[in-house]
C-alpha cells in the first residue's frame, strides 16, 4: 500500500479522522482469518496518538472515558452497536522496560483473536514482537494544533 498522508488542524479533526478510518479497518478485521487488526501509533509525546485512539473508541461505541494506559500498560474496552462482540485493546508501551512485559499480558492470545482491534502507542518499545501485518500511523506535530499523520498498511 502506498503511504497516505493527512493533515489535521485540531484535536477534533484528529478524532473525526479516526472515526472515518475505523469502518474500513474493522470490516477487514471481521473477515480476517489470521487474528486481530493491529494499529501501531508512532510519534512523540503530544503528537495526537491518544486523541486518535479516543476517536477510534468513540466511533466504535465505547462508553466512558478513554485515556492512555500509561501506568497500566493495557486497557480493554468492549465495543457496542454493530461492533458488539468485539474488543478494543489499547496498549501504551511508553514506560515498559522490555517487550516481555507486554507479552506477559497475553499479547499473543490477544493478537490471535479476530474479534480484537489492537492499538499500540510507542510500538518502538516492542518491535521484536510486532507482526509484519499491521497498520503503521506516524504522528508529527506541525504546529500547536496541526498534525501530519502518515498511514501505511503493512502486509
Amino acid at each position: 500500500m502506498k503511504e497516505l498522508k493527512i493533515v489535521t488542524n485540531s484535536a477534533k479533526e484528529t478524532r473525526e479522522l479516526a472515526g472515518k478510518f475505523i469502518g474500513e479497518v474493522l470490516a477487514e478485521a471481521r473477515t480476517a482469518k489470521d487474528g486481530a487488526r493491529l494499529i501501531c501509533l508512532w510519534g512523540d509525546l503530544g503528537s495526537g496518538k491518544t486523541t486518535f485512539t479516543q476517536g477510534l473508541a468513540e466511533g466504535l461505541g465505547v462508553k466512558g472515558v478513554v485515556n492512555s494506559p500509561t501506568f497500566l500498560i493495557m486497557k480493554k474496552y468492549l465495543l457496542g452497536g454493530k461492533y458488539a462482540g468485539m474488543n478494543l485493546y489499547h496498549f501504551d508501551c511508553y514506560r515498559i522496560r522490555s517487550a516481555e512485559e507486554v507479552d506477559d499480558l497475553g499479547w499473543r492470545e490477544i493478537l490471535a483473536d479476530g474479534n480484537n482491534l489492537v492499538v499500540v502507542e510507542w510500538p518502538e518499545k516492542i518491535t521484536e514482537i510486532l507482526p509484519e501485518k499491521r497498520i503503521d500511523m506516524e504522528f508529527e506535530t506541525m504546529a500547536p494544533d496541526a498534525r501530519r499523520i502518515a498511514i501505511k498498511k503493512r502486509e
